[in-house]
């Protein structure tokens, strides 16, 4: 269900290119997310400008746990 994802330079060489991001810290995280696939990024930062121009779509740790327990079938 969860998964640790490390980051490689290329990856956080990619994340430095994308200007779209108000930090860096989160188009790194993207990178990471794009990169195992993820289906969401848990997140509480809905900042204008942080995760705006997210790859993976983003949702709220109180979200993502409603729809866990809808799916409580999720593997």
């Amino acid at each position: 269900m969860f998964e640790v994802v490390e980051t490689t330079q290329d990856e956080i060489l990619k994340a430095a290119k994308r200007l779209d991001f108000k930090e860096f810290e989160d188009s790194v995280v993207n990178q990471a997310a794009v990169a195992c696939e993820a289906d969401y990024i848990i997140t509480r930062d809905f900042r204008e400008g942080h995760f705006n121009t997210s790859d993976v779509p983003i949702i709220s740790p109180a979200d993502f746990l409603k729809l866990f327990n809808e799916n409580e079938d999720i593997q």
